[in-house]
């Protein structure tokens, strides 16, 4: 499916944002707005995430929160978001990758 068509048309579709900053939690807030699943992953402990997007206003409901990535979590993801702060050479990149 081409991207314009799939930004387009979210709804259902399986979305990870990866990295729970200021960037991530934004654009996990606009995907629920599109009712895409959204999961948002990052690397940091559980509970860190957590305060993190707490501190930060919150995010719907409705978004999963995983620590870590893993291939489960990738295999179905429509759209992959990478946070500014997660480099292209970050492992659940190459993963996914190889996964498409």
């Amino acid at each position: 499916m081409p991207l314009l068509d799939l930004l387009q048309n979210l709804k259902n579709k399986s979305a990870i944002v990866l990295g729970a900053g200021l960037s991530g939690i934004a654009a996990c807030r606009l995907l629920a707005v599109k009712e895409a699943k959204v999961t948002l992953v990052d690397d940091s402990n559980l509970e860190i995430i957590k305060e993190n997007i707490r501190q930060r206003g919150g995010i719907p409901s409705q978004v999963q929160i995983k620590q870590g990535i893993s291939n489960k979590v990738l295999e179905n993801a429509a759209l992959i978001i990478l946070s500014p702060g997660i480099p292209l050479s970050h492992p659940a990149i190459t993963l996914a990758k190889k996964e498409k």
